[in-house]
């Protein structure tokens, strides 16, 4: 075994403590509960470590070069003589240390788990950041990525097999699934690329009873033309997740409304339905790699379709038997392997090949 320092974005111990205590899932934790089952010492930095570095990672936030988190990458280099490997579970803050290890400067193998498309933006900036992107990838060990366009585009970048995709699932004993019972409305919870305005409106001309659960930032003023079949429970804090997903059990459907956009985004909330038994319907992302048609467990809507979130709503709400039967199929695939416990075990194998 060896010691591995995790790099991340947000407090993991802040993560572990609430799932340890039953309020939040493992799966935030992106496997690294699992390396330390196995027997691996860890460093975590996930803290702000520098005042200083900490004040300079927000005023370079808009520099066009990608530097990582100078706060975490400082505060690791006091471990690299005795670490045996680095994993980031986020992609946004390992990049000085990569340019460092693509020059053969740091030689401590770092793991950095993708999440999304590595050029985004405008033609330029992409342009601009190419070369260091192409250095970063000659100075990871590897690359692991939930999701399979994201590897492509890694190891196409690379020129060599660098990236693997993996099926990120949800920690199963958190959620008590319910696919047996039909619900009666369809519940939206999510803050992230959200498009709530297009499902209020869909909900409103059906009838659907349906409920949103956002962050009152997220609340636009056309939430005011919404029906009285909406429901909208939003709040400063997002509501905790014990307490979300007991609310699900209630529900017809989950749903995943999404603006259009050039990143992974619905995910986390995809394996909230999977973990509760529940099909959902889902506004279409290029880098989500689960089929909900294809499985059998719920209905696509292209982004801005109005017509088709009113078809998908009127569907379940016609169909709770349906609804049910698309319900067992989410949770088995769960049971059968899609869940946290094999993401983690795929994580825990390519740390320990690049041990």
């Amino acid at each position: 075994m060896g010691h591995i320092v995790i790099i991340n974005d947000y407090s993991l111990a802040e993560s572990w403590r609430d799932a340890r205590e039953g309020r939040s899932p493992l799966h935030f934790l992106y496997g690294v509960d699992h390396l330390e089952e196995q027997g691996h010492q860890l460093t975590i930095l996930s803290e702000e470590w520098s005042r200083w570095l900490a004040f300079l990672d927000r005023k370079l936030r808009r520099f066009p070069i990608p530097l990582g988190s100078l706060d975490r990458q400082g505060a690791a280099i006091r471990f690299l003589e005795r670490a045996d490997a680095i994993y980031a579970p986020c992609q946004t803050q390992t990049q000085a240390l990569t340019y460092l290890a693509a020059f053969g400067v740091v030689r401590t193998p770092i793991i950095c788990l993708g999440h999304h498309p590595l050029l985004r933006g405008r033609p330029a900036g992409r342009k601009l950041r190419r070369p260091f992107l192409s250095l970063m990838l000659r100075g990871l060990a590897a690359m692991p990525t939930l999701s399979r366009a994201v590897a492509d585009e890694a190891n196409a970048v690379a020129a060599r097999p660098l990236a693997t995709p993996l099926r990120w699932g949800p920690d199963a004993p958190f959620y008590r699934a319910t696919p047996e019972e039909p619900g009666h409305s369809v519940i939206a919870a999510g803050r992230t690329g959200r498009d709530f305005e297009i499902f209020g409106r869909a909900a409103t001309v059906t009838g659907v009873p349906a409920t949103i659960l956002t962050l009152r930032s997220m609340v636009s003023p056309e939430f005011a033309s919404f029906g009285s079949n909406i429901a909208v429970l939003a709040s400063d804090r997002f509501v905790d997740y014990a307490t979300t997903v007991r609310m699900f059990a209630s529900a017809r459907a989950l749903a995943i409304p999404m603006v259009a956009q050039d990143g992974l985004c619905g995910l986390t909330s995809l394996l909230d339905a999977l973990g509760a038994g529940k099909p959902v319907i889902m506004t279409r992302n290029a880098f989500i790699d689960i089929d909900i048609e294809q499985l059998g467990i719920g209905r696509w809507v292209d982004p801005g379709d109005l017509q088709g979130w009113k078809e998908a709503l009127r569907f379940f709400d016609d169909n709770p038997a349906v609804a049910v039967e698309m319900g067992r199929r989410a949770r088995a695939l769960v049971d059968a392997g899609l869940n946290y416990r094999s993401f983690s075990e795929a994580v825990a194998r390519i740390v320990h090949d690049c041990l």
